[in-house]
């Protein structure tokens, strides 16, 4: 039985260190840039289909250091109460805003040209994945480094640790 054991756990860790997915720069561009927003006559709207939606119940979005990032493959999904989109309209830039779904009436806010319009880089330092964000002026507003990926097919999820404090908290 013991023999049994050993086997299995040196047949089992190598099989589970290939299943996960590695991070990298070029993977996280990949998922972003199938969220970006379809447009119509040159123009978009800031859908809820095709946004990256993060729980702000309670601010959480701006208390906590690490967040999650879903971005919902249908248009069916659970949102959450409070949440906070960011919803990309290019492979590199992405408007901000917040939505209320559980009180009536339901709120979503009018985002601003060009307070509310950020770019973004994504850079590998060392063997970590960053991505920052940056305001109309290039003053970077957020930083964050991914910790990790999931994928399925009903949902992309993207689990981020804040690197410093956002400018605009509450």
């Amino acid at each position: 039985m013991k023999k049994i054991i050993i086997f299995s756990l040196f047949l089992l860790v190598p099989i589970c260190l290939i299943a996960q997915t590695t991070i990298t720069e070029s993977s996280v561009k990949k998922i972003l840039k199938e969220s970006i927003v379809k447009k119509k006559n040159g123009r978009f709207t800031m859908s809820s289909d095709q946004s990256w939606n993060f729980s702000n119940t309670d601010s959480l979005y701006y208390k906590q250091d690490t967040i999650n990032a879903i971005y919902y493959k249908s248009g069916k999904h659970k949102s959450h109460c409070e949440s906070i989109i960011w919803t990309f309209y290019r492979k590199n830039a992405f408007i901000l805003g917040s939505e209320s779904l559980c009180k009536e009436p339901a709120t979503r806010s009018v985002t601003k040209y060009p307070q509310d319009y950020f770019t973004i880089a994504i850079y590998k330092v060392e063997d970590e994945i960053m991505i920052d964000f940056f305001d109309q002026n290039k003053i970077i507003v957020e930083s964050f480094k991914i910790l990790e990926i999931n994928n399925n097919n009903d949902y992309d999820e993207i689990i981020l640790k804040r690197r410093f404090k956002p400018q605009f908290a509450n």
